[in-house]
């Protein structure tokens, strides 16, 4: 029997719950990144299929930029920290979903467990998560059923972060007549 196959219904379902919250935040990062950037219609299949590194790092780009230049937009003051916190959220999804899970050997002398993300003491129904990269140091996490659910509760809260954002900038530009500059590409392929 594989280790995998020992793992509980509550850590399988925390797993399962962020893989469908991360999907949803990186919905929103392409609609929230189409509208601070509204270059065609047809622009949104450059969006598609992008990793949530890209999408946040296109968005917080964007985003300055129309701050140092469009001074009738009024932007949500922790839209930049939203983003950050979606891609610090970004990487532990990763360590999760990409991650191999073991049980913990105590007797194992190259087992350099790091403490939980979240804090925690240690408890019986943890397990360690590994995430192999290419040339970095294998280095298993402890993570609960409890913790991992916790990550997929925090990216909740940060795609409905992210989809106020977005609306508060379609507020602040709602009304407001469009300039030449963003009208001179409308109908043209």
């Amino acid at each position: 029997m594989t280790e995998s196959s020992r793992l509980s219904q509550e850590l399988v379902t925390a797993i399962g719950r962020v893989a469908v919250e991360s999907a949803a935040l990186e919905a929103s990062l392409r609609f929230l990144l189409d509208d601070l950037a509204p270059v065609h219609d047809y622009a949104w299949f450059l969006y598609e299929g992008q990793p949530t590194d890209w999408l946040i790092n296109a968005c917080l780009a964007v985003l300055r930029t129309r701050r140092m230049y469009d001074k009738r937009t009024e932007w949500p003051d922790d839209v930049e920290e939203t983003l950050r916190r979606a891609k610090t959220l970004s990487e532990r999804r990763n360590q999760i979903v990409h991650g191999q899970w073991m049980f913990e050997d105590p007797d194992d002398p190259w087992a350099k467990v790091v403490p939980r993300p979240w804090g925690g003491k240690h408890t019986d129904d943890s397990m360690l998560c590994v995430r192999s990269r290419r040339f970095s140091e294998w280095v298993p996490e402890r993570w609960t059923a409890r913790v991992v659910d916790r990550l997929a509760e925090e990216l909740a809260q940060t795609n409905d972060a992210v989809a106020a954002a977005r609306l508060a900038h379609q507020d602040s530009t709602l009304g407001r007549p469009r300039d030449d500059a963003e009208t001179k590409n409308d109908g043209v392929f």
